[in-house]
């Protein structure tokens, strides 16, 4: 499930910008939005930053 969706808060406010941006509630515009919606989601995943790990501390440190 978050392959398809890997933010669904984002998804969802997306979906609901799109149909507020169009003023209507067709079907048509509930499927563009929700295409909109997936395209948006799985853009921000290529974006994501990779997962840092902490492997000398007393650098950390001494950086700071």
């Amino acid at each position: 499930m978050t392959r398809l969706l890997p933010f669904p808060l984002m998804g969802a406010s997306l979906l609901v910008l799109w149909l507020l941006l169009s003023q209507a509630l067709s079907l048509g515009q509930l499927f563009l939005g929700s295409v909109a919606a997936l395209v948006g989601g799985w853009a921000l995943t290529a974006l994501r930053a990779p997962k840092a790990r902490v492997r000398r501390l007393g650098t950390i440190i001494r950086l700071s």
